[in-house]
C-alpha cells in the first residue's frame, strides 16, 4: 500500500507540530484528517480524521501496538454528528511534558506508519 504525496494547504493557525504527522495520515487511501492539536504540553495530543478503509484502520493500529512503537499512542473510534461513518480519533495516551519528547514520538510513530505501510505488508493485512 502505497503512501501519496499530496500537497495539502494547512490553515495558517495549524499548530506546526502537527503538520508532518498529518501529512503523512493524509497521504494513506481513505484518509482525511479534519482536526488536529499538539496539546501544547497542557493536553494529549489529538488528530480527527475520516477513514473508509478497514485495512488502513489495521495498520495503524499495527503502527501504535506496543510491540512495534513507544506506547504512547492510541486510535479510538469517534463520532460527529455531521459524519458518523469512519470517524477516527488518533491521541497521545498522555500530555507530553516537553517539547523535545513530543517530537521524537511523532517521529518515531511516522517511522513506524511508513514501515507498517510498506508494500511487503500487503498481503497480511489483505481484507479476507
Amino acid at each position: 500500500m502505497k503512501i501519496t504525496k499530496k500537497y495539502i494547504e494547512y490553515p495558517d493557525d495549524m499548530d506546526k507540530e502537527c503538520i508532518k504527522l498529518c501529512t503523512v495520515l493524509n497521504g494513506l487511501p481513505g484518509v482525511d484528517t479534519v482536526e488536529s492539536c499538539c496539546g501544547h504540553l497542557k493536553e494529549p495530543y489529538n488528530i480527527w480524521f475520516h477513514c473508509d478503509k478497514i485495512d488502513v484502520i489495521s495498520r495503524l493500529g499495527r503502527c501504535l501496538e506496543r510491540n512495534y512503537s513507544d506506547g504512547k499512542w492510541e486510535l479510538v473510534v469517534d463520532s460527529c454528528d455531521v459524519a458518523p461513518f469512519g470517524f477516527f480519533w488518533l491521541r497521545s495516551k498522555k500530555r507530553f511534558r516537553t517539547e523535545k519528547s513530543m517530537n521524537k514520538s511523532v517521529s518515531s510513530l511516522i517511522d513506524s506508519i511508513y514501515y507498517w505501510f510498506d508494500d511487503r505488508f500487503d498481503e497480511y493485512f489483505e481484507n479476507k
